[in-house]
């Protein structure tokens, strides 16, 4: 299952960056160790899932250095559109991202400036942005054949 502590934990580990495009890789790395817990209907998501849809994930990260919250969204954005049903999930028939997503910018810009303050450690300021992205990532579905039908993402 999907959980904030995990990402939090997957975030420290990025630490600071030198160039950009090392951001968006260790982002990208984040983002998928995390998903990589997903299930639905009592079934973990595919690996081969999550790497087809990497790509779109790296490439939507782009700006991470310009505007951070514009391009998680981007990014989360992109990786979700790039999910493949059947891969992620056999005998799924579509996934739909968290009707939330829309709402991650703000969100962040929020806890990032909250973190800026330096008041944090460096753990609780990873663990207040994975908060807020695991919060914002609930509700993804995967549509499964009748009679199950769709199922959340946890």
């Amino acid at each position: 299952m999907l959980s904030s502590s995990k990402l939090a934990t997957e975030l420290l580990a990025i630490g600071q960056q030198t160039t950009e495009a090392a951001a968006i890789q260790a982002w990208a790395g984040a983002l998928l160790a995390y998903f990589s817990d997903a299930q639905s209907n009592a079934v973990p998501i595919l690996p081969a899932g999550l790497e087809a849809a990497r790509p779109s994930l790296l490439a939507g990260l782009a700006g991470l250095g310009a505007d951070g919250p514009a391009a998680l969204l981007s990014g989360l954005q992109a990786f979700w559109g790039a999910l493949v049903p059947s891969a992620c999930w056999p005998a799924t028939a579509a996934v739909t991202p968290p009707p939330g997503l829309a709402g991650l910018p703000a969100a962040l810009q929020t806890v990032f400036l909250a973190n800026m303050s330096g008041a944090l450690s460096a753990e609780l300021a990873c663990q207040a942005v994975a908060d807020v992205l695991h919060g914002v990532l609930q509700g993804g579905l995967a549509v499964w054949p009748d009679p199950v039908g769709a199922q959340p993402i946890l």
